[in-house]
């Protein structure tokens, strides 16, 4: 080593040459050494949002062939804050984010299908169809399949949505159907009076419901609905309920005059809701991932995804969110049940739309 030094020492070209190249080494090696660290630390935290965007729920979790399941659970609204007037204790699903999943997904090359997985009463009439429209345009932009599953509830506005798709399958001992539109209920308290004891009606209330909108106060418990104000209450549901009688008249292939004569509002059961041909068949949730896979011709090579609750928090300006969502506590108050003087598609107690 010395005579190394002693040689460089009297050769100081050399010497400087090999200063500057060891300096270069010593540069090159951090640069690499950094970037390497850093490209991990992307790809741990790229990997960490790609996992919270979604997860991985059945099938081959390293395929590249991806099912989206979208869940609809609860009652179905437009926007995500859409909550005015709805029970504190209600499920909402935001129609309008359901949609944007949808556009979202026809543009993602991975996914190979989608699946609605409904649990739903139904709900406001535009909340459903800002669902079918987003299962319209992911169809007409993709070419690949989606279908519905319905676990528990898929009636009225949710099968308005479930009859959008392809094809629907329905999990054993649902109630699916319920083709109608509701407006109410309106209450007429006849003869109020007033006591020591509180408030009392000397004729008792009486409960209309509108099955089938124009002054102010339609809907006062404290007068009658006039002949006009029924007549034209009855001819707006009656219009909404064209409108879906035609739809699944045309998307389930069942005749007009079976829907609103044989069919009526009523939800069925599995066996009696194929031989109407509202459902194609029965099974459990992976029967339908199974059939959805079929349909995109993809065997057993895929992987069923959801989006995340996490991914919901994080994106929920862009609507990027899972579906179901409870809205926040409010009082209760003490007020008369219109739902709003509006149309809905939905089945059951319709008081779940009061305070």
């Amino acid at each position: 080593m010395a005579k190394i030094m002693k040689l460089l020492d009297s050769h100081p070209t050399v010497k400087s040459v090999l200063k500057l190249f060891t300096r270069t080494w010593i540069i090159c090696t951090t640069i690499l050494v950094s970037l390497g660290i850093t490209a991990i630390i992307v790809l741990v935290f790229v990997g960490i949002s790609l996992d919270q965007d979604s997860r991985h729920i059945y099938g081959d979790e390293y395929s590249g062939n991806k099912l989206l399941s979208i869940k609809i659970a609860g009652t179905i609204v437009g926007d995500d804050d859409d909550v005015a007037g709805l029970s504190p204790d209600e499920g909402l699903v935001s129609g309008y984010a359901v949609k944007q999943r949808l556009y979202e997904a026809a543009e993602d090359e991975s996914i190979k299908g989608v699946v609605l997985e409904l649990n739903s009463p139904g709900g406001t009439i535009y909340g459903a169809r800002a669902i079918t429209d987003g299962v319209q345009h992911y169809r007409d932009s993709t070419d690949k399949p989606i279908i519905a599953y319905i676990q528990g509830y898929g009636t009225s506005g949710a099968y308005w949505a479930a009859a959008s798709t392809d094809e629907v399958v329905a999990d054993y001992g649902s109630d699916v159907g319920g083709i109608g539109i509701i407006m109410g209920p309106f209450k007429f308290y006849d003869k109020v009076l007033e006591d020591g004891d509180g408030v009392v009606t000397q004729n008792g209330v009486q409960h209309l419901i509108i099955s089938a909108g124009k002054s102010k106060d339609a809907g006062s418990p404290y007068r009658k609905l006039t002949a006009e104000e029924i007549n034209v209450m009855q001819q707006s549901v009656n219009n909404d309920y064209a409108e879906f009688v035609s739809f699944i008249a045309k998307r389930r292939g069942i005749e007009v005059d079976v829907i609103k004569n044989k069919l009526g509002a009523m939800a069925y059961d599995n066996k009696t809701a194929q031989e109407y041909k509202l459902i194609d068949g029965s099974g459990g949730r992976e029967d339908a991932y199974h059939r959805l896979a079929a349909k995109a011709k993809l065997g057993e090579d895929f992987d069923v995804i959801r989006p995340t609750v996490l991914a919901e928090v994080q994106n929920r300006d862009s609507l990027k969110m899972v579906f179901t969502r409870q809205p926040k506590p409010m009082a209760r108050q003490s007020v008369s049940c219109t739902a709003g003087i509006r149309s809905l598609a939905y089945y059951g107690d319709i008081t779940r739309f009061c305070q």
